[in-house]
């Protein structure tokens, strides 16, 4: 499993920022490997809603290699996953 998420960015959908499963994922990766100094490591995104994204949230998933993608409602994660698949279609 490591070595898929240090190969391969990932997107988190339908997690909460604060589920605990993925935060003990996170900080696993974050103890074994230094993402701070790692430009060429790869990346995870979380999708959040705008309610939920707070600053220090923000601070603490930048440490561990994770950027938020903040949407206003459930409804934009179809748009979102349109969005994504025009700009990185599957091979």
């Amino acid at each position: 499993m490591q070595s898929l998420f240090l190969r391969y960015s990932t997107l988190f959908v339908g997690y909460g920022a604060s589920d605990p499963h993925l935060e003990d994922l996170l900080e696993e990766f974050a103890y074994f490997f230094d993402f701070s100094e790692s430009k060429n490591m790869s990346k995870n995104y979380l999708v959040v809603l705008r309610d939920k994204n707070q600053a220090v949230l923000e601070a603490y998933k930048k440490k561990m290699r994770t950027e938020l993608v903040v949407i206003d409602k459930f409804d934009d994660y179809e748009k979102l996953l349109k969005d994504i698949n025009i700009a990185a279609p599957r091979v």
